[in-house]
């Protein structure tokens, strides 16, 4: 999913494409601050 946003981010922005997948996807979904974790962390070997 994290690819997805990347796809899509610049079109949407973030925030919006978290939204709309978290009320589609039953269990919830990445929110933007998680996103955003994750692009921070680095990259695991």
């Amino acid at each position: 999913m994290v690819e997805y946003i990347d796809t899509h981010r610049h079109r949407f922005g973030v925030g919006p494409i978290c939204t709309v997948l978290r009320a589609a996807l039953a269990g919830g979904f990445l929110t933007a601050r998680a996103y955003r974790q994750v692009k921070a962390r680095a990259a695991s070997r």
